[in-house]
């Protein structure tokens, strides 16, 4: 390849062409981009997005079974203290509760509630007669522990 009339091996083309760009003002970006860069995994949670769960501090990662003593149906019965019967889904995962102090890191099972036509509200009193009170609980996740069976956490809110 040749450069201001000198032959410059193809190895060093991008090199020298940068360095011409830098020396006559212009400036210069190089970026690579690799095609295997892949998003962090996440566990779906039916009901609730994870970039609402994000919003709390917490993120989902896939966890493996075999770890986990308690079953899905047990983790149900666990958390099922919201007065909510509707099971959304259960799914087994790595939590971190970056929101919690200390932070939490745990295997749990997530058992998402379907609170339609519970009453329930988020951000105060439900009443469907005032304006802006609270709005309807769209989402009710308990987060239960996947090896002692306890209930640890439960987070509701008004958007999905």
């Amino acid at each position: 390849m040749r450069i201001l009339g000198r032959v410059v091996p193809v190895k060093y083309a991008a090199g020298a062409a940068a360095v011409l760009l830098a020396i006559s003002g212009s400036v210069a970006v190089v970026a690579t981009t690799s095609f295997d860069a892949k998003p962090p995994p996440h566990v779906a949670v039916p009901g609730v997005s994870a970039e609402r769960l994000a919003e709390g501090g917490i993120s989902l990662s896939p966890a493996s079974a075999a770890e986990a003593s308690v079953t899905p149906d047990s983790a149900v019965r666990a958390g099922s203290v919201l007065g909510l019967s509707k099971v959304r889904g259960t799914v087994l995962a790595q939590l971190h509760d970056s929101s919690s102090v200390p932070n939490i890191d745990r295997l749990v099972w997530v058992v998402s509630f379907d609170p339609t036509g519970s009453g329930r509200s988020a951000g105060g009193p439900f009443d469907p007669d005032k304006e802006r009170v609270g709005v309807p609980v769209a989402w009710s996740i308990a987060f239960v522990d996947a090896v002692t069976g306890d209930r640890f956490s439960v987070h509701e809110g008004g958007l999905p």
